[in-house]
């Protein structure tokens, strides 16, 4: 997961300690995480969302991504997430 972000321009690395994949876009002002969860009978890359206002030690709200088999398309996905929105015209 961290080549396929990292072909996409975005600082990547992980986080030994959770197993947590994180994002960073240009700068790295805004960091996405992402990780490896069961989900429809098979492992999934989640999106984890931060939370402003949880209780210390509350879990972070997750979106299943894509199965573990499509990194490319996890990847794409953080991608959009962390693009500046584009202004409506």
């Amino acid at each position: 997961m961290t080549a396929e972000l990292q072909s996409w321009g975005l600082e990547a690395r992980v986080d030994r300690a959770t197993g947590t994949v994180e994002a960073a876009g240009a700068g790295g002002r805004r960091v996405q995480r992402a990780v490896l969860r069961p989900h429809r009978g098979s492992l999934w890359w989640w999106l984890r969302w931060e939370a402003e206002g949880l209780p210390c030690g509350a879990a972070l709200p997750q979106s299943p991504l894509t199965p573990a088999a499509d990194p490319r398309g996890a990847a794409r996905r953080i991608v959009r997430v962390l693009s500046p929105a584009r202004p409506e015209s």
